[in-house]
């Protein structure tokens, strides 16, 4: 008998009509078979979607222990999933569990993940999957990055400058020598063709200016979190309200930047 978890995802954006199942191979975990999104339709008679991911295990390499830590492995891959998309992160509900032919189904109501057709997750790329982001290693890192996530759609410009101090800090302890306020300047520079050749919705590539009011250079990043943190001095009263829109712009790039710089310490 095969031996899987069904977890529903509510990701923020609404499903596509023309979405098809996704399914991933080639995990570096031998007990994982694969996984597979897909989406349900929950009504015969309406559009009403919800998605679903399913981890098909292989039971010769199944142990127990990789069924309690599975979890922890969802997580993962569920962040890893989301950084090439609108969402920033889901919420998700263990569905059914069959494992070694003792099958449970959990008695939950289904929310729906929206009945707009706007985004095709086909469309991903699968391998960003099977990089190593050392989630294990920074574990404690990476839950505060997916903690401060949840309030991303509510408060983006709050939410944004917390993760760029978070990465700021990280930075520093890394590199105390260099300027603090130079930091993410130097490591955007430093990286930006890795970064950007991640694809993201809307976002291109990172730019460098140079502040008029001191004559510093500022990368996109570096320049939305002074306009936020010092928006009496440098934004005008008229556009306080494009600081949120720029933020969730932002936001997804922000943290790549963290991600990648995380797997590679």
């Amino acid at each position: 008998m095969e031996s899987y978890i069904i977890y529903n995802v509510y990701f923020n954006i609404p499903i596509s009509e023309k979405e098809e199942e996704i399914k991933f191979t080639n995990f570096s975990e031998e007990f994982i078979d694969n996984i597979t999104i897909k989406k349900i339709n929950l009504s015969e008679n309406n559009k009403v979607y919800i998605r679903r991911v399913q981890i098909n295990f292989r039971n010769e390499y199944l142990k127990e222990k990789d069924i309690d830590n599975i979890e922890l492995f969802l997580i993962e891959f569920l962040y890893k999933f989301t950084l090439q998309t609108n969402s920033f992160f889901v919420f998700y509900i263990e569905q059914e569990r069959s494992i070694n032919n003792k099958k449970i189904l959990q008695d939950y109501v289904n929310v729906e993940d929206g009945i707009e057709f706007l985004e095709n997750f086909s469309n991903y790329r699968k391998n960003i999957i099977s990089e190593n982001i050392k989630f294990k290693k920074h574990k404690d890192k990476y839950f505060k990055i997916i903690k401060i996530l949840e309030f991303a759609d509510e408060s983006p410009a709050v939410v944004f400058l917390i993760l760029y101090d978070f990465f700021l800090e990280s930075l520093s302890l890394k590199f105390s020598k260099v300027r603090k306020q130079d930091l993410v300047i130097n490591y955007i520079k430093n990286n930006k063709k890795i970064l950007e050749k991640q694809k993201y919705i809307g976002f291109i590539k990172y730019n460098f200016i140079i502040n008029p009011s001191n004559n510093h250079e500022e990368d996109d990043l570096t320049r939305l979190r002074n306009d936020i943190a010092h928006a009496e001095e440098r934004v005008e009263l008229k556009s306080f309200p494009n600081l949120n829109q720029k933020a969730k712009y932002l936001i997804k790039p922000l943290v790549y930047a963290i991600t990648n710089f995380l797997k590679n310490n």
